[in-house]
C-alpha cells in the first residue's frame, strides 16, 4: 500500500512508477494486489496506468507466474532467520520463499531447507519425506530439536536407504527417498567463528543447490540491474531487468542455453492467439544467441520475451529418458549372459521366455 506511505508522496514521477510497476511484478506474479489511493493513481499518466492495467490484466488471466524454486521452512515469518536463508536468498533471489507451514502448493518447488529452530515432530517428518517421495530435496539440520517419534521416522528411513556421507563445507548424509533426496546436514562446529560459519554455509548451500538443480535463467554483468523471470503460460518465460538507480545502465546478459529474444506483449498475444500452445518451432524463430547487451533506463523495467529454456529442458529430460532405457536395456543383457553362462538349460529351452 504504497500511497499509505507517507513518503512517497515526495518521490518523483518516475520512482513512483518504478515502485509501483516493480511492487506489481513481485507481488502480483504471486496472486497478491496493490493498494493505492485513488486520486494518487489518476496523478499518473494515462500511458503509465494503461500499462499497469494491462500488466495486472495479464497477472489475473494467469499468463504469467513467478515460480518458486526453494522453500526455506521457519518458525514464524517475522522472527530472525540464520546465514542459511539469506546466503539461498541471495543466490536464489526472489525465486526463495520463506514459508512456516508445509502446505500442498509447496510441492512445486525443487528444494526444502528446515531451519535449525524448527522443532521437527512425526507429522512434520512425515510431511517432508512424502514431499520428497514426490521429487523434491529436503535439507534437515541435525540436532536435539526431534521428537522421540519424528526420529523413529529418520531411523526408518536410514534402515532402508545407505546414506552417502558427504564434506562440502559442512559434514551430511545424503538419503535417496522416492523420486527424490534427502540431506541431514550437522551444525557448524564453531559457530562463534563467523566468518568460518560463513565460508562453510556458503560452500554447502551450493553443493545443495546443485543437487537440487536450481541454476539462475541467466546472469547479469551489472549487480545494478536486477533479473525477474516468470514463466508464461505456454511455455517460455516473461524477463524483466529492473534498474533501481537513477543513471542508465549497459548490462550484458549470459543465460545457460542459446535462446530467443522477442517483444512480451507481442508474445503474449501470440499465445492467446494459438490458444496458449506451446510455439516449438525452432527453426521458425530465427537464430538464437546465449549473450545478449542491453541499456536499461534509469528506474526503468524493461520486459523480454525469452525463448528456448524450456526446450533445453525438454532436451534434457528426453536423454536422461533415453539414457535409462539404455542402461535397463543394459543391464537385462548382463544378466542374460549371466544366466547363459550359469543356470543349465538357459540357452537350449528357450531361454529368457523359460526363466521368465
Amino acid at each position: 500500500h504504497w500511497t499509505g506511505i507517507g513518503s512517497f508522496r515526495t518521490l518523483s514521477d518516475s520512482e513512483k512508477q518504478f515502485l509501483i510497476l516493480k511492487s506489481l511484478l513481485l507481488v502480483g506474479s504471486q496472486g497478491g494486489c496493490v493498494l493505492l489511493d485513488y486520486q494518487e493513481w489518476l496523478s499518473l499518466s494515462a500511458g503509465f496506468r494503461s500499462r499497469v492495467e494491462n500488466l495486472a490484466r495479464t497477472f489475473s488471466l494467469g499468463e504469467l507466474k513467478l515460480k518458486t524454486e526453494a522453500l526455506y521452512l521457519a518458525p514464524h515469518l517475522w522472527s530472525g532467520t540464520g546465514t542459511l536463508w539469506h546466503e539461498l536468498s541471495r543466490k536464489v533471489g526472489i525465486q526463495a520463499r520463506l514459508i512456516s507451514s508445509l502446505r500442498e502448493n509447496s510441492q512445486d518447488a525443487a528444494l526444502l531447507i528446515v531451519d535449525s529452530a524448527w522443532i521437527i515432530t512425526q507429522q512434520t517428518m512425515r510431511k517432508i519425506l512424502d514431499w520428497t517421495k514426490r521429487g523434491g530435496v529436503a535439507v534437515l539440520p541435525q540436532g536435539p530439536l526431534y521428537t522421540a517419534a519424528a526420529r523413529k521416522e529418520l531411523e526408518k528411513l536410514a534402515a532402508t536407504a545407505v546414506p552417502m556421507k558427504l564434506q562440502m563445507g559442512l559434514n551430511y548424509q545424503l538419503f535417496s527417498h522416492g523420486e527424490g533426496k534427502v540431506v541431514v546436514y550437522e551444525l557448524p562446529e564453531n559457530p562463534s567463528v563467523v566468518a568460518e560459519a560463513f565460508a562453510s554455509i556458503q560452500v554447502f548451500l551450493s553443493s545443495i543447490l546443485s543437487l537440487a538443480e536450481i541454476e539462475p535463467d541467466c546472469v547479469l554483468s551489472d549487480h545494478r540491474v536486477a533479473v525477474l523471470p516468470l514463466h508464461k503460460r505456454g511455455g517460455g518465460r516473461g524477463t524483466f531487468l529492473l534498474n533501481s538507480t537513477s543513471r542508465s545502465v549497459a548490462v550484458d546478459l549470459h543465460f545457460s542455453s542459446e535462446v530467443w529474444v522477442s517483444d512480451l506483449g507481442a508474445s503474449l498475444a501470440d499465445l492467446r492467439g494459438r490458444g496458449y500452445a506451446h510455439h516449438s518451432k525452432i527453426a521458425d524463430r530465427g537464430e538464437g544467441a546465449i549473450r545478449f547487451s542491453l541499456d536499461v533506463p534509469p528506474f526503468g523495467i524493461l520486459p523480454m520475451a525469452v525463448e528456448g529454456l524450456d526446450d533445453h529442458e525438454q532436451r534434457a529430460q528426453a536423454l536422461e529418458r533415453r539414457q535409462a532405457a539404455d542402461s535397463a536395456e543394459d543391464l537385462k543383457r548382463s544378466a542374460m549372459d549371466a544366466a547363459l553362462n550359469s543356470l543349465p538349460g538357459m540357452e537350449t529351452s528357450g531361454g529368457e521366455d523359460v526363466w521368465n
